[in-house]
């Protein structure tokens, strides 16, 4: 768990963080865009960019669940409650399309605000919270048994009690954020942080990163929190004349991930995540408004983009996946004689009534791999670029006692597998929750001692799981 610590500044090297090949795409972009203002140019691109703003920002956070293809409905018939289609999340059709509206119009005054040259403050912070949930009535929040309840959401305010998330079968706090009494001290010092780094000139994809995640660490609001993070990174973001910050919700895994990573002192690869975002709607936006360019600007520009793109491919993410590689393989080394031990002993103990799996060890390519105990071809290959087996070694086995997948990107989760409860399909059985994960940078000997830790718990809890079904 994630305790709750104050924010701090910038980390020294945060000039190792730039990624300069955005840098020089949104340089493009921002010659692009000036000089089609000038000639009164349809952009269409840049209005499919913001109304997929202001659907995204609320659907990944569960506010309302829309069908994919609302963005372009909105855009043509009108944010209006016929075209959500039907209610979620307990809400209306007329209730979600005032809310999406709140987002929409949030962001054209972010625009307005860049326009004006105006100095972030926290009275703007306030304002930004206010309208984006103006047609929110309340949320979510749940009580001492876990149940959840309805209550009210005040516009603009900072919270008066605790909003820490939990489990909500055990009510287990997952991550501790400011406690209410320190909020506004807290944004105090993120604002004053945040107007420094404008006068330094911090570099906007290493800032947005900076600005979205220590406000998550002080979760000022009762509720919306992440949709005024993404604001103010939008907001750093058209500052530099680059494109508004779009989390879709295929991005939601990479980006919370990402966003735990900086939670323990990682903020590379938040800021490497926010880059990739925005280099893949600048892309976009170049695409979407080529047409109004002659022949030779087009190819003049084509040139341009491809010098950014090796500049990206040089930033030597196939090291980065080795490295990470090689510690996935510490990893599976130091829990293969681990699990081979508690194999004996179960078999030991249990007597020959019960069918326990033997151990295999498998460490596949990068984008696959696996820690298994029985028959590794029955291992299942999942989405998200790592594997797990869900399968015990035979059809006789009673008990599987772990196994977990790993995935060698610049993050690597691994998901523990526990238990075989007899009469369950392979693909039900329940896995151990937190998952594991390391993060690119972090210390091997941190990395080492945390997994240990997680792996013996996993281990408890698959047995415990099945000793509940004997």
């Amino acid at each position: 768990m994630h305790e709750w610590q104050p924010i701090t500044d910038l980390p020294e090297n945060w000039g190792d963080l730039r990624v300069g090949g955005v840098v020089a795409l949104a340089a493009i972009w921002a010659r692009r865009h000036e000089w089609l203002r000038e000639r009164g140019a349809d952009l269409h691109a840049l209005d499919e960019v913001c109304m997929e703003w202001a659907v995204e920002t609320g659907q990944i956070e569960g506010v309302y669940s829309l069908g994919r293809g609302i963005t372009q409905s909105f855009l043509a018939r009108g944010i209006l409650p016929d075209v959500v289609g039907r209610p979620s999340q307990g809400r209306s059709q007329q209730e979600i399309a005032a809310i999406v509206r709140d987002h929409r119009e949030t962001l054209d005054h972010l625009f307005d605000f860049v326009a004006q040259r105006r100095e972030l403050t926290v009275g703007y912070v306030r304002e930004l919270h206010a309208a984006l949930t103006r047609s929110q009535s309340s949320y979510t929040a749940y009580d001492s048994h876990g149940q959840p309840v309805e209550t009210p959401l005040h516009h603009g305010k900072w919270k008066t009690q605790e909003n820490n998330p939990s489990r909500p079968d055990t009510g287990q706090v997952l991550m501790r954020y400011c406690p209410p009494v320190h909020v506004a001290q807290e944004m105090d010092n993120l604002i004053g942080w945040h107007q420094e780094h404008v006068a330094d000139e911090i570099p906007p994809e290493v800032e947005a990163a900076w600005l979205h995640h220590r406000f998550t660490l002080i979760h000022p609001f009762e509720d919306g929190n992440g949709r005024v993070a993404r604001a103010l990174a939008t907001l750093v973001f058209l500052r530099a004349q680059w494109a508004p910050l779009v989390v879709t919700r295929d991005d939601r895994a990479d980006y919370l991930a990402a966003l735990e990573a900086a939670d323990a002192g990682q903020l590379a690869l938040f800021v490497d995540v926010l880059a990739g975002l925005q280099q893949r709607l600048l892309d976009r936006l170049l695409a979407g408004t080529t047409g109004y360019l002659t022949p030779e600007q087009r190819l003049e520009e084509r040139l341009d983009v491809a010098a950014a793109r090796l500049e990206l491919q040089g930033r030597g993410l196939g090291n980065a996946r080795g490295e990470m590689d090689r510690l996935s393989r510490t990893l599976a080394k130091w829990a293969a004689p681990v699990a081979r031990s508690l194999v004996k002993t179960a078999q030991r103990r249990l007597g020959s009534e019960v069918a326990v799996t033997g151990s295999h060890v498998e460490h596949g390519p990068s984008t696959t791999g696996a820690l298994a105990l029985g028959d590794p071809s029955t291992r299942q290959i999942l989405p998200d670029g790592y594997s797990v087996s869900l399968r015990a070694g035979s059809a006789a086995a009673d008990l599987l006692l772990v196994s977990y997948g790993v995935s060698s990107q610049p993050s690597t989760r691994f998901a523990a597998l526990v238990a075989a409860i007899p009469g369950v399909e392979p693909w039900d059985h329940p896995a151990y929750d937190p998952v594991f994960q390391h993060w690119l940078g972090e210390p091997e000997d941190e990395v080492q001692d945390r997994f240990e830790e997680w792996f013996q718990e996993a281990l408890l809890w698959g047995l415990d799981q099945w000793i509940a079904q004997l």
